[in-house]
């Protein structure tokens, strides 16, 4: 999962890549989940992202706060908070609507 997220982050923002704001290095093992959330979508009138649009959003964020921040010194900073949060699973339960 982690290996694909790289992937997916360099396919959407080569140039935050290539300017260095995307420090896009290391693997990270990860455990795959599988889980039903059909009924929680159906009660709850929501439909869940798929690992593509989540990445999407949350690395999207990153780089519209590392470009802002970046003159203050603090990119660096929120490069190493996100990449632990993706590496940890903070992107697990984003919804459509939540975000972007």
């Amino acid at each position: 999962m982690w290996d694909d997220a790289l992937h997916i982050a360099r396919k959407h923002f080569p140039e935050a890549v290539a300017k260095g704001i995307l420090p896009l290095g290391g693997s990270t093992p990860a455990q795959i989940l599988r889980v039903d959330g059909s009924r929680a979508e159906k009660v709850f009138g929501f439909k869940y992202r798929d690992f593509e649009a989540q990445v999407v959003s949350l690395v999207g964020h990153y780089v519209d706060v590392a470009e802002k921040t970046a003159a203050k010194g603090v990119a660096n900073g929120v490069a190493n908070g996100v990449a632990n949060g993706v590496a940890n699973g903070t992107m697990n339960g984003l919804v459509n609507g939540s975000s972007r």
